[in-house]
């Protein structure tokens, strides 16, 4: 089926905002390590405010110490440092409160409602210095929020897989190749970036759009063999059509011309997704896990340049 590697990999601290290209990540059982660990919500409703709503997050820029995506533990002193334009940077610690739900409302450690997508849950509040940064920059009320790792992840179903992710919208890893995005450049008038579609692993030598059809693939990391499954098809909004680099840029493309080719129903998918367009493919790891067999997990690592061995087709 040919030799294929990983040419990028992509972890996204913060839901909707710029991802941390780095050498090596660490796999959880939700997907990436700290990969959407927190996410910005709506202060009167706990709903997640992402791109679509609000385009300046696409500016956002979180940085963590490299080695923690690599697995290490977190210390007192490593932080989540956040910039934007016109921001002094915002400075949150990684290691997660010792005191989560025995603080009073709206202290670091304080339990809230959030909302993403449909479902809702109890994430861990990062307290009033980190919610005032984000209301500033937005220009409205908003909570910084994390995952509550003891009791909030999120169990999809599927036909093919049952898995855990955190704040992510649909699943683990979304799986994007070069030859996807070079075939969709051929036929714009202006050639776009990958980070409109905010992959977590770029594949280098795929045909374009094969990715759709694998199955079960494998990323072999020294001796060892990483199993992914086919979640779903990444369906698009029209978070592609805003240029990452300047959110004031928003125009038709490339959903328009994407339209012509990529529609569900021109791909031969079921009805509910006959009209929505399709660039890029969800993927799980360690699919079947309980939340008693996660207690045992062990994490593994990928990095760049690992092969990638596909093992069935859709």
């Amino acid at each position: 089926m040919g030799s294929y590697t990983v040419q990028e990999i992509l972890v996204y601290p913060v839901k909707s905002c710029k991802g941390v290209s780095v050498p090596e990540a660490c796999l959880s059982i939700t997907g990436f390590r700290y990969d959407r660990e927190w996410m910005v919500v709506s202060a009167s409703n706990g709903r997640s405010i992402a791109q679509d709503s609000a385009p300046k997050l696409a500016v956002v820029q979180p940085f963590l110490p490299l080695r923690l995506f690599g697995g290490e533990r977190p210390s007192e002193a490593d932080m989540i440092e956040i910039s934007a334009p016109g921001m002094s940077s915002l400075r949150v610690p990684v290691k997660p409160s010792d005191h989560v739900g025995k603080v009073a409302q709206g202290e670091r450690g304080s339990l809230i409602d959030v909302e993403v997508g449909s479902w809702t849950g109890k994430a861990v509040d990062e307290g009033s210095q980190a919610a005032n940064w984000w209301s500033c920059f937005l220009g409205r009320s908003a909570r910084f929020v994390r995952i509550n790792h003891e009791k909030a992840y999120r169990q999809v179903k599927n036909a093919l897989s049952m898995h855990f992710i955190g704040f992510s919208n649909k699943a683990q890893f979304l799986v994007i190749s070069e030859g996807s995005l070079q075939d969709l450049n051929a036929r714009l008038h202006y050639k776009i970036q990958m980070n409109r579609f905010r992959p977590n692993i770029v594949v280098h030598g795929a045909p374009p759009f094969q990715e759709d059809k694998w199955k079960i693939f494998h990323i072999i990391h020294g001796e060892e063999k990483i199993k992914f499954t086919f979640t779903s098809e990444c369906t698009r909004n029209k978070v592609p059509n805003i240029n990452q680099d300047n959110p004031h840029d928003i125009s038709e493309e490339p959903l328009k011309t994407m339209a012509t080719f990529r529609l569900g129903e021109t791909l031969g998918l079921k009805k509910n997704h006959a009209k929505d367009v399709i660039f890029g493919a969800y993927f799980s790891f360690q699919d079947g896990i309980t939340m008693n067999r996660a207690r045992d997990f062990v994490p593994k690592t990928i990095a760049i340049k690992d092969f990638i061995q596909v093992i069935e087709m859709n």
